[in-house]
């Protein structure tokens, strides 16, 4: 239910400084490190070929989802027009809900000038959106790895051309083992049961990480 503007080629003086920060060595860093256990491969990640801006309507959703596996961390920048004074009621409103494992809303991020939501794509982050304002505007970007995205997209249907979602659960399952997530520790032991039981409780049912 969005309009995306793919701004990676955009001539725009605010937009190249928005690539070289965030492309800094040690910006990646500090988000890789919030999240993942070892940071040390933030070589492997880009943003730059994935920035966008998306504009949302009013009275329009983003169904409940998780984001593609091949994205490690995904930014969303909250952009309100200058001249919608946002209430603190429609910076709820509008902002990114968070849902917990049994889809229950437990948190929102506040739809608020200067302020951003980030987190890194799992079994189940869950999170999606419903607008109440006539024009919701947002910069979005993923710390990605484009060999992932590869494999992803490359093996995303059966033989007989159906989608397979049991591959997109199996990428997750991939992804987390190489690059150990913060909440899954370092005992074994403990990281594969949690492992395991988070893949066979996930209920995305579709390859674009959504929930029907």
């Amino acid at each position: 239910m969005n309009k995306k503007m793919s701004l990676n080629n955009i001539e725009d003086d605010i937009i190249d400084i928005v690539k070289v920060i965030f492309d800094d060595p040690e910006i990646k860093k500090s988000f890789i490190e919030k999240f993942y256990i070892n940071p040390d491969f933030i070589d492997e990640i880009v943003f730059k070929d994935d920035l966008q801006f998306v504009f949302t309507e009013k009275k329009r959703f983003q169904k409940v989802h998780t984001d593609i596996p091949a994205q490690f961390v995904s930014v969303v920048f909250y952009l309100p027009e200058d001249d919608n004074i946002m209430s603190e009621c429609d910076e709820l409103n509008n902002g990114t809900i968070l849902y917990d494992k049994d889809l229950k809303p437990i948190k929102v991020s506040k739809f608020k000038a200067n302020s951003v939501s980030c987190f890194a794509p799992h079994f189940y982050s869950y999170h999606g959106f419903h607008t109440t304002i006539n024009n919701r505007n947002t910069m979005l970007f993923f710390y990605a790895q484009k060999d992932l995205i590869k494999r992803f997209y490359d093996n995303s249907k059966n033989q007989n051309g159906e989608q397979n979602v049991d591959f997109f659960k199996s990428v997750i399952q991939w992804k987390i083992t190489k690059y150990r997530l913060i909440e899954y520790g370092k005992d074994d032991m403990f990281f594969l049961t949690k492992l395991l039981t988070e893949k066979n409780d996930c209920k995305i049912d579709t390859l674009n990480g959504r929930i029907k």
